[in-house]
């Protein structure tokens, strides 16, 4: 008979053996207990598959392999194969801080068990040792009010786009299991952004709940997709909000989603700019809005056309050096 539980942590895991003993650990050094831990190896070749048994012997951890299909195939199947009430990720070369699950349940109760997308901050472990701490980076001009430890955000478009460090990120989200039945899984196929496309597809349906506290790490010294500055140029997103927006001129979310897609299309554009691809770079360009809360930076971007690739890339990678990994 199957155990019921309320949380479910799914990591999805393709060669990280190097790492993942220290995430699953800090799966089981939670504080809150009432969770099952659902490791899915996505067809590694390393010894991904001997450290996930060191831990099988423990009731709440189950171990699935599968052949290699991708993070976001590996994610739903870890989603579709539990028995819990509420989904989590954490990715296998990232850890959690002790109170990450105990700091979600206590909003989630607090707010009245509301179907949403419940989100911590996090903190960020860069390759010189240094850490960053988005609560301190970002959340400090989201929670204005010092004794306020959460904020439920009906319009998820309107939190803001232009910060240097996302406010979510996959390892210190929750979801309740029944959204996925309304907005969809992960997508197949889609190698970058899979999971904001994920986030962004509930936003059109349900708010997010920030929480105004650090309980993740993400150790972008181990990450494998911070190794490249290049962006995912065909984010399905994209499309999914051009038809909200053309379906519903008058919706109350949709002057904050033409500013979130217009800030993402510019961001592409510069990046397409800095690979020498300017017609590409202009196409991005005229798909945008363009209302005036974009307008500064639309004119920047149309500046950066006259100046040369490398210098720009050059000064990118000077304002970023923290951000990603270059060789």
């Amino acid at each position: 008979m199957d155990t019921s539980y309320l949380f479910a942590v799914v990591i999805p895991i393709y060669n990280k053996g190097d790492v993942l003993e220290r995430a699953i650990r800090s799966v089981l050094n939670q504080t809150f207990t009432d969770y099952e831990l659902i490791l899915v190896n996505d067809g590694s070749g390393d010894n991904s598959e001997e450290v996930c048994m060191k831990f099988c012997n423990n009731d709440r951890v189950r171990y699935i392999y599968q052949d290699n299909a991708g993070v976001s195939v590996a994610r739903n199947c870890g989603i579709l194969s539990s028995h819990a009430e509420l989904i989590t990720f954490l990715d296998p070369d990232d850890e959690w801080y002790s109170d990450h699950l105990e700091s979600l349940y206590e909003v989630y109760i607090e707010n009245g068990k509301v179907k949403a997308l419940y989100s911590t901050a996090y903190d960020i472990s860069l390759f010189d040792g240094r850490r960053i701490s988005v609560k301190k980076a970002t959340y400090s001009s989201l929670f204005r009010e010092e004794e306020c430890i959460w904020k439920l955000y009906d319009n998820p478009f309107a939190i803001g786009n232009t910060f240097k460090y996302p406010p979510i990120h996959t390892n210190s989200i929750m979801i309740p299991k029944e959204i996925f039945r309304i907005t969809g899984l992960f997508l197949p196929g889609c190698t970058k952004s899979q999971d904001t496309d994920l986030w962004y597809r509930i936003g059109l349906q349900y708010p997010f709940v920030l929480i105004n506290r650090s309980t993740t790490l993400y150790h972008r010294e181990d990450s494998t997709a911070t190794r490249s500055h290049k962006m995912n140029y065909d984010w399905p997103f994209l499309k999914t909000a051009d038809t909200f927006i053309e379906n519903n001129p008058n919706h109350r979310l949709t002057e904050s989603l033409k500013e979130c897609v217009d800030v993402n299309r510019i961001s592409m554009a510069r990046h397409l700019i800095m690979e020498g691809k300017k017609d590409a770079a202009r196409m991005k360009l005229i798909e945008v809005y363009g209302g005036q809360s974009v307008r500064r930076r639309l004119v920047l971007t149309k500046f950066l056309f006259y100046l040369p690739c490398r210098l720009i890339s050059k000064f990118y990678k000077a304002l970023n050096n923290d951000y990603f990994r270059y060789k």
